[in-house]
């Protein structure tokens, strides 16, 4: 698919009773701004910030997914859009703008096709609550079976979908189901405890701080791992909340297994977990990887996965991104082992 493709948005909207009449503004605006809420919610995701229940996007969301106007054709409404954002990926790395499209385009599809509306879209984006605007935003963009006029979305595709309004009642039921609580597994140094009533200890991971409540006969166990790293296992209440129920929940760590990274602003699952020894000391956290010659501090442990990441990509330039006859043999190997990281079931990357 050309990449122009990939990044271009279409959406028509014509009535149904008189083809060719014109269409109200105000159905117009509010589509719109539906799927520019819809590619705000996912772009967030995409760029790794936490859920917010109230305030506006981030400068960087609203640079890189705000929609713009490249096609207009008169007579009904049919609009051609695209993003505002420029970027341009490598030929095997797609950027965060094609990356939001096509999941815009999956959730569509999702809408159009699943029963379960809800648990098809967890397996893309976990936490409820931005799960929850990912579906309200569908609904707003839905027509309903008394609508006099159709609409149609293309998201990177040469044939746009119309949305059957028959599917209307499956998204608003998704609306209305009682989330139950999932399990989520998190790793980060226990940072802080209550010991009142409350029960509620703080632990500092790669995705922020997440608030943990634990049970009154958990309290030893807590205290004992108090400034450790740990595995937590809990039940998610929140985006950063983790109810914890048993004692066997939280475990001792020696270091963290760097399963994902964003890599050139695209998330990389790693072959092979990417092992960090962390010390404390002084109010930073020290992580390394002795392999990869990588050594970093950070007053969070956020913050210290960033520098490991910008470290590889730094590795990646030196010894990937340049031609193989200017390095030495020991350059050559390293190489290799900093390719095979990246590298899933035969996929071949990197310079050639």
């Amino acid at each position: 698919m050309p990449p122009t493709r990939k990044k271009k948005i279409d959406i028509i909207i014509k009535s149904e009773k008189e083809p060719g009449a014109p269409i109200p503004a105000m159905l117009v605006a509010e589509k719109f701004q539906s799927l520019q809420n819809l590619l705000y919610v996912i772009g967030d995701f995409l760029e790794g910030n936490k859920y917010r229940t109230g305030g506006d996007f981030p400068t960087s969301v609203k640079n890189r997914f705000t929609l713009v106007v490249s096609d207009l054709k008169m007579g009904s409404f049919d609009a051609g859009l695209s993003l505002a954002d420029a970027q341009q990926g490598l030929p095997d790395l797609v950027t965060l703008g094609e990356q939001a499209i096509d999941l815009t385009n999956e959730f569509v599809h999702i809408a159009q096709t699943e029963e379960d509306i809800s648990a098809k879209i967890s397996e893309h984006i976990p936490d409820e609550p931005r799960k929850f605007r990912v579906i309200q935003e569908l609904d707003h963009l839905w027509p309903d079976n008394r609508s006099p006029y159709s609409v149609r979305i293309g998201l990177g595709r040469s044939r746009p979908l119309r949305l059957d309004p028959l599917r209307k009642p499956v998204i608003q039921r998704a609306l209305h189901r009682i989330a139950e609580p999932t399990e989520k597994t998190i790793i980060g140094r226990l940072i802080q405890l209550r010991v009142d009533k409350k029960h509620e200890c703080r632990i500092d991971t790669p995705e922020g701080e997440f608030l943990c409540k634990y049970r009154p006969d958990m309290e030893k166990t807590i205290i004992t791992n108090i400034g450790s790293m740990v595995s937590v296992i809990g039940l998610l209440k929140d985006s950063n909340k983790i109810e914890l129920t048993s004692e066997t929940a939280i475990e001792k760590i020696p270091s963290i297994p760097l399963k994902q990274i964003t890599f050139r602003n695209t998330s990389r699952t790693l072959k092979d977990p990417l092992i960090l020894e962390v010390q404390y000391e002084s109010d930073e956290y020290i992580l390394s990887n002795e392999p990869f010659h990588l050594l970093v501090t950070a007053p969070s442990l956020r913050q210290a996965i960033k520098e490991i990441e910008d470290e590889v990509v730094d590795l990646w330039n030196e010894y990937v991104e340049v031609d193989t006859k200017t390095l030495t043999k020991d350059a050559i190997e390293f190489r290799s082992k900093l390719k095979s990281i990246f590298a899933q079931d035969g996929e071949i990357i990197g310079y050639t």
